[in-house]
């Protein structure tokens, strides 16, 4: 797998999170601006990680190895704290 996939997949995943747990703070609580935009935030992660993964071709990648590792970094971190 190449590093411009594993970069926008991470995207994606944060996106996920994001998302869903606004999403689940919306569905049992009343409506809060925070969790509002949390879920549209994430859904927009969602949506430009995807879009970027169809469009572009990995050739033009072009972050480099301190951003991508924060990304991959963040998102292990995110994942391992929503876990926990």
């Amino acid at each position: 797998m190449e590093r411009f996939h594993v970069y926008h997949s991470c995207l994606i995943l944060v996106g996920v999170v994001f998302a869903s747990m606004a999403l689940t703070t919306l569905a049992s609580e009343a409506v809060s601006v925070p969790a509002v935009v949390q879920a549209v935030c994430g859904l927009v992660l969602v949506g430009a990680s995807g879009y970027e993964l169809n469009q572009r071709s990995p050739s033009e990648f072009d972050v480099g190895p301190v951003g991508f590792w924060a990304v991959v970094a963040g998102t292990v971190g995110l994942l391992a704290l929503v876990v926990i």
